[in-house]
């Protein structure tokens, strides 16, 4: 049965995960701005020698992973959001109340003299 394209727009017959090749063009656009950064970042570091070079190797790769998983995460949101705009309305105001709690967190903690960056 084919919808009007106004209907398949908010995803009926559309999928909440997007294609395979989508994820794979979104991890490789993370790992690139990821890695890339990062590599100038420690590619300077290791120039004044602050670290060594197996250390700017390991935290460069490392650095491209998370930047990989990000970039899937991020295309997963932005995929969700395209299909389903309420729910992408609701991922926003989740993720603003997340980070807006996480800055208090480290306000007060600054606040009471504590470091912020250390666990309890």
């Amino acid at each position: 049965m084919t919808f009007p394209s106004h209907v398949q727009n908010y995803a009926y017959g559309g999928a909440a995960i997007p294609a395979g090749p989508m994820l794979v063009r979104s991890a490789a656009a993370g790992a690139m701005i990821a890695g890339g950064w990062t590599a100038v970042t420690d590619l300077r570091r290791m120039r004044d020698d602050e670290i060594s070079r197996d250390e700017a190797i390991k935290h460069t790769l490392c650095n491209t992973a998370f930047g990989a998983g990000a970039g899937v995460l991020l295309g997963s949101a932005a995929h969700l959001a395209r299909n389903y705009p309420l729910a992408g309305v609701a991922v926003v105001l989740a993720a603003g109340s997340g980070a807006l709690y996480l800055a208090g967190q480290k306000k007060a903690k600054a606040e009471n003299g504590e470091e912020p960056g250390k666990a309890e």
